[in-house]
């Protein structure tokens, strides 16, 4: 005869269960093991479920790159990045390209983001991803940051080296145009003085 204690208390996952209940906790950090334990009587199941749902949900295309792109075509958001929803009881969604990455080759270290080799935003696959920091993905994608960052000289062609660049709340100037609107302003005023 078992006790109510034994009855309720959370199974112990082992196994292939154990990659959907990292995967889980990955996604959304608040899921405990025995939250999903208390959920789903078949974790491996599960599983074997949700990596199925997730391959029916992408096509491959040639977009370009070196190897084929695998295009989300299941739902994605308004910045065109694929979602799927891990386990459809826990209502726990994800972008496709980071659960591809979860399922297909593991864990996502803290602090690390994936960059889009293939620069394709509905790719999932694994084989276009790198893993970098915020700022390298910032600079490698097509945003004005990135763009601003790969210019080497100034809109009147001074080159952006450290002696001519001096950096304002984050952003570059040049310091030979600085001098040179500078010095028209200082002839402006000193003309206009000689006048009165």
């Amino acid at each position: 005869m078992t006790t109510l204690a034994a009855r309720t208390a959370p199974r112990k996952i082992n196994g292939p269960a154990r990659e959907l209940v990292a995967l889980g906790q990955a996604l959304h950090p608040a899921l405990s093991e025995a939250s999903m334990s208390s959920r789903y009587m078949d974790l491996a199941k599960l599983l074997s479920r949700t990596i199925s749902r997730f391959h029916s949900r992408w096509t491959e295309t040639s977009r370009g790159y070196k190897t084929p792109c695998w295009i989300w075509t299941g739902k994605k958001n308004s910045s065109g990045y694929g979602c799927f929803q891990i386990a459809r009881r826990l209502f726990v969604e994800s972008l496709a390209h980071r659960s591809a990455h979860i399922l297909l080759i593991g864990s996502i270290p803290k602090g690390k983001e994936i960059d889009h080799l293939c620069r394709q935003r509905d790719c999932v696959n694994p084989a276009h991803f790198r893993l970098v920091t915020h700022q390298v993905n910032v600079l490698a994608g097509d945003t004005f940051a990135a763009t601003n960052s790969r210019k080497t000289h100034c809109p009147q062609g001074h080159a952006y080296t450290s002696a001519n660049t001096k950096t304002i709340k984050g952003s570059r100037h040049c310091r030979a145009c600085h001098r040179i609107r500078n010095k028209e302003w200082y002839q402006r005023v000193r003309k206009k003085n000689r006048q009165l």
